[in-house]
């Protein structure tokens, strides 16, 4: 499997950012806050649901302002995606988290507020900008041709990514029947199968069903993540994606949460944050998709673990 290009952006006017967002995140989202980051020695680009009600303001608020001040950021540009019917709410988040940033010292570059067909500033009016904002397509917009140029796939939305997981009920199916004669796999065997079979990007069906027995026991589960480099992680994204569609419901948690692990370490934290509701729907005390949860709050760069690795820091058994 080729490993998408890194895709290297320089955004110099509000339609450049606009643009960006999609690309760093692998969606286009909405009803959402969109953070991009600046200056730090390893940037992030987190994305948070909009409120629901005005009492998730201010968690929203430090969600996104506690990363950046504990990876020093310098500089930051937030867009956020409602429709036109959600401006209240728009209007009442904007002001505190600009104002948030800007009192722990970090610049705030620009701050957008995108409708779907038009941008405006997120506070206050903006000299040459129209009262009714400015229309804005990031379809055919450089960035965007350039992330397709690299092998970055963009999806229409948070909805469409999520669908990739959605469960094949031909496979599903035969791999329950192969439940039916259960052979759980060890540590080693787990291992062993995935390296086996990383190119084809698909364990065997009966390979497959004792995996996903096995890694019920997380010391199983954790033979299959803990080897996986980054240069290498997006291979292991496509193995376990599969593994997900294809694992009945009783033994989807585990996968899940791999995958989830694997996405993680790849850099697609979307996909992640997909693979971890995924396992919750089915298995809400896995420990492993709370701590890529738990990683993925804090920002934690995925090459940390390469590292921990490297230095002999990570347990295959914890």
């Amino acid at each position: 499997m080729t490993t998408p290009t890194p895709t290297r952006l320089t955004a110099r006017t509000s339609e450049d950012l606009l643009a960006m967002v999609p690309v760093v995140l692998g969606f286009q989202p909405a009803d959402s806050v969109a953070l991009l980051t600046f200056g730090a020695a390893r940037p992030f680009h987190p994305r948070i649901d909009l409120p629901a009600s005005p009492t998730e303001d201010a968690d929203i608020v430090q969600a996104l302002l506690e990363p950046a001040r504990h990876h020093e950021v310098a500089r930051v540009a937030v867009v956020v995606y409602a429709a036109p019917s959600r401006a209240t709410t728009v209007h009442r988040l904007g002001g505190p988290l600009v104002r948030a940033f800007q009192r722990a010292g970090i610049d705030v570059v620009d701050a957008l507020w995108a409708d779907g067909e038009r941008w405006h500033p997120l506070l206050g009016r903006r000299e040459g900008v129209p009262e009714e904002g400015v229309p804005y397509d990031v379809s055919s917009h450089r960035f965007t041709a350039q992330a397709v140029l690299d092998g970055r796939a963009l999806l229409a939305s948070r909805g469409e990514l999520e669908r990739v997981l959605d469960p094949d009920p031909d496979g599903t199916a035969l791999i329950a029947s192969r439940l039916a004669r259960p052979v759980r796999a060890t540590g080693s065997a787990v291992a062993a199968a995935v390296a086996r079979h990383l190119d084809a990007g698909r364990l065997p069906d009966g390979v497959l069903a004792a995996v996903l027995l096995g890694i019920r026991n997380p010391a199983v589960r954790d033979a299959a993540w803990v080897p996986v480099r980054r240069a290498v992680a997006r291979d292991h994204v496509r193995l376990w994606t599969d593994a997900v569609r294809r694992a009945p419901a009783e033994v989807r948690g585990g996968a899940a949460a791999v995958l989830a692990m694997v996405a993680w370490i790849s850099g697609d934290g979307a996909l992640a944050w997909c693979a971890i509701d995924r396992c919750q729907q089915v298995d809400p005390d896995n420990s492993l998709a709370r701590l890529v949860a738990e990683a993925l709050q804090r920002a934690v760069p995925p090459d940390t673990l390469d590292e921990l690795q490297e230095a002999g820091a990570v347990d295959p058994w914890w």
